[in-house]
Parts: C-alpha cells; structure tokens; sequence
C-alpha cells in the first residue's frame, strides 16, 4: 500500500541521514575547509547550467502512463541534457583554462559529465518511483549515498584533497547507473 511504502522510505531515509551525517563529520575532519569552499563554488555553478539544461525531469515519466515511449522520451531527453550540460562544461573549462584558474576547470568539467550521468539514472529509477516502491527507491538512493561517502572518507584519509569530493560525486553517479540499469524492466530504445 501507498502509506505502507512511504512509511518504510521516511524510515529508512531517516537511518541513512543520520548514518551520513556521522560520516560527513569524518570527512570534515579529514579535508581542509578550503576544499569544501572550492567544491561548493563549482557545484553552485553547475547547478545554475543544470537550471538552464535540466529539463528532462523523470517527473514526465512518473505522471505518464508508464509506457515504454515515455520512458524512451524521457531517456531521449535526459540524453540531450547531459549532452548540452556536458558542451557547456566544456565551454567553461576552456574559459577558466584561458582565465588562468585551471585548478578549478578539470573538476567543474567532471561535475558536468556526472550531473549528466546521475539524469540518466534518475530516468532508470523512475519506473521503480512510479510503481510506489519507495523503500526501495530509498534502499538505491540512500544506499548509494552512503557506500559513495564511504568511498570518499577512505580517499581522502589515504590523500586528503579536493578530489575525494568529486569522486564522491562519480560514485554515487555510478551506482546508480547500475542500480537503475539493474531494477529497470524497461527497455532501453531510442528510435
């Protein structure tokens, strides 16, 4: 039942907040503040591209009629947002490579390419949303969230830089790659 689901996600969403919080705390001891700085300055910036090219929601999908052209339309459009923020994260490494701020260019350009990956996935867990599995959902999501962080805590405790935040990133985007290729049980066709 809808209540049932959304009661076992509050719960489980719960857990894994309280667990990530004790972990971020590690982490926070683990990296220098100006990393976290550097990190929330590029993140602040990819998000305004994602304004500009996030329009491909799985909102479309989760409100259709679960069919498989909306979920093709939906893959179909998550594609050309990743595409345009990836040419767009392009376009900014080469203006901050030119602006002599090349530390900050190669990381902006792979939150780009990562925000990408994470629209697709977020088309891949759609069905899974839409069919009210919210515990689930909650498992993947959370899941990865969590084994993502502990990714990050253990790079940065062998070498602390910027870095472990942004394989943090690459991580949580990969799994749930995998996880929405995985629960799909819908076909991947762009015609």
């Amino acid at each position: 039942s809808l209540i049932k689901s959304s009661v076992e996600f509050a719960f489980s969403s719960y857990f894994f907040q309280i667990v990530n919080f004790g972990m971020t705390l590690i982490l926070v001891r683990l990296l220098a503040p100006e990393y976290f700085g550097l990190f929330a300055l590029l993140m602040a910036l990819k998000e305004f591209l994602y304004a500009i090219f996030g329009f491909s929601t799985p909102m479309y999908f989760i409100l259709s009629d679960g069919k498989q052209a909306d979920f093709n339309l939906s893959l179909g459009l998550s594609i050309l947002s990743a595409s345009g923020l990836a040419v767009a994260g392009a376009v900014i490494f080469f203006c901050l490579q030119s602006a002599d701020k090349s530390e900050m260019a190669l990381p902006f350009l792979f939150l780009c390419l990562i925000q990408g990956a994470s629209n697709i996935a977020a088309i891949f867990l759609a069905p899974i949303e839409r069919e009210t599995e919210y515990f689930k959902l909650s498992l993947i999501r959370n899941g990865a969230a969590t084994f993502s962080l502990v990714a990050c805590i253990t790079i940065a405790f062998i070498s602390p830089s910027f870095w472990a935040l942004i394989f943090r990133e690459l991580f949580l985007a990969l799994i749930l790659l995998f996880a929405g290729f995985k629960f799909c049980k819908l076909e991947i066709s762009l015609q």
